[in-house]
């Protein structure tokens, strides 16, 4: 069988900073196969946003946003990204939160985003 040369579709778009979190906070979570709920997303992109929180004070927060009913379930749903590996805790007694390296590129000047799928059809 003849091999084809792959077939490269351009797309390029220009993404204001909290839609570009979004977008690599669901690609992340899609390829590594993390389901997440509308919450769970708003809770990374905020968090993405903000930098660096205080866990208790960040829990708050999304439950006067309304992400949340309370900020116990807001402190739950960060205990479970932590263990999905979204999340990353530090400080002393694990009281400081913070979007993980790997979902996050800290975007300090014009970024353009390389991500290349690749599909071959003789490989199914």
């Amino acid at each position: 069988m003849e091999e084809k040369e792959p077939i490269v579709i351009p797309y390029k778009v220009e993404m204001d900073l909290e839609t570009i979190i979004r977008f690599q906070v669901i690609f992340v979570s899609f390829i590594n196969g993390i389901s997440l709920t509308t919450s769970d997303i708003n809770t990374l992109v905020l968090l993405g946003l903000k930098g660096q929180q205080n866990l208790l004070s960040y829990c708050h927060e999304l439950a006067v946003r309304k992400i949340y009913a309370s900020p116990g379930s807001a402190r739950n749903t960060i205990g479970k990204l932590t263990d999905s590996g979204l999340i990353i805790k530090s400080g002393r007694s694990k009281k400081k939160v913070k979007l993980a390296d790997a979902v996050f590129t800290i975007l300090e000047q014009p970024t353009f985003l390389n991500i290349q799928c690749y599909y071959d059809p003789n490989k199914v």
